[in-house]
C-alpha cells in the first residue's frame, strides 16, 4: 500500500525508486479523498440495532484536529494527503508513508499538521513499462487517537486496520516532484470515533469493510526528514 492509509494505495509509493545510500529522506504529498462506511451495533428493546455513519474527506480532516465534523474546512491550508516515500516490501523497518492533514503553504515538515493513520507493515510489487511505473500491494496500520480539539466529543480513537491498493505513475522521479500519480484503495478493519451533534455525542466502535481511498493528480509538495 505506498500510501499510507491502510494500503492506502499499497503501491502509491512503490513507483518511488529507492533513495541514494545515507541521502535524507524525501516524502512527497498527494491529496487524498476518503469515502469511509462504518457500522456498528447498539442494544435497544428489541435486541441489536445496526447503526451506520459515513465518513469522507472533510469529515476524516476535523475529526483528526478534534473538531465537530460540521466545521468548514479551508481547502487551502487544511488538506486530507498521502505523504509517501521509497519504502521496501515486507522491509524489517516500519514504513514511513502515513496519512495526515498537511497544510501545503507552510514550509519543510511544518507542512504535516497532524498524522491521522500510519502504516505497521507493507508488500508489494511493480511492473515498469517504458517511462510507467505501476504497483499494487496490501498493508496493516494505526489509525492514530486525536490529540488536537476535544478528542472526547469529535476526534479518533486508536483503532487499527487493513487495506490493498493499486497506483500508476510516471518513471521520471528524482528531486523534482512525481507528477500525475494515481492510485485507488479500500480500508477495512476497526473504526473507533466520537462525534457530537447538537449536543450529543456519539462513542462509535464498529468496523469499516468497504472504505474507499483515491489519490490523483501532482504532488501538492514535498519535504526531507
Amino acid at each position: 500500500m505506498k500510501t499510507a492509509f491502510l494500503a492506502i494505495f499499497t503501491a502509491a509509493l512503490a513507483f518511488l525508486h529507492t533513495p541514494a545510500a545515507n541521502a535524507q529522506t524525501s516524502i512527497f504529498l498527494f491529496k487524498v479523498g476518503a469515502t469511509l462506511p462504518a457500522s456498528m451495533t447498539v442494544s435497544s428493546t428489541t435486541g441489536q440495532t445496526i447503526v451506520s455513519k459515513t465518513l469522507r474527506t472533510d469529515d476524516m480532516i476535523n475529526l483528526a484536529l478534534g473538531r465537530p465534523l460540521a466545521t468548514k474546512v479551508d481547502p487551502k491550508t487544511e488538506v486530507l494527503a498521502a505523504a509517501v516515500t521509497y519504502e521496501i516490501s515486507s522491509g524489517t523497518s516500519a514504513p514511513l508513508s502515513r496519512l495526515v492533514v498537511c497544510n501545503p503553504q507552510l514550509s519543510g515538515t511544518a507542512k504535516v499538521v497532524v498524522t491521522v493513520a500510519q502504516l505497521n507493515s507493507i508488500e508489494f510489487a511493480t511492473e515498469e513499462t517504458g517511462l510507467r511505473i505501476t504497483g499494487f500491494g496490501i498493508a496493516g496500520g494505526t489509525l492514530n487517537a486525536t490529540t488536537m480539539g476535544t478528542p472526547s466529543q469529535n476526534g479518533f480513537v486508536q483503532s487499527t486496520f487493513n487495506g490493498a491498493g493499486s497506483c500508476a505513475g510516471p518513471n521520471t522521479f528524482g528531486n523534482q516532484h512525481p507528477a500525475n500519480a494515481a492510485g485507488k484503495g479500500v480500508v477495512f478493519g476497526e473504526f473507533k470515533f466520537n462525534y457530537t451533534v447538537n449536543g450529543v455525542t456519539t462513542h462509535f466502535d464498529g468496523y469499516v469493510t468497504d472504505g474507499k481511498l483515491t489519490l490523483t493528480g501532482n504532488a501538492i509538495g514535498m519535504f526531507n526528514e
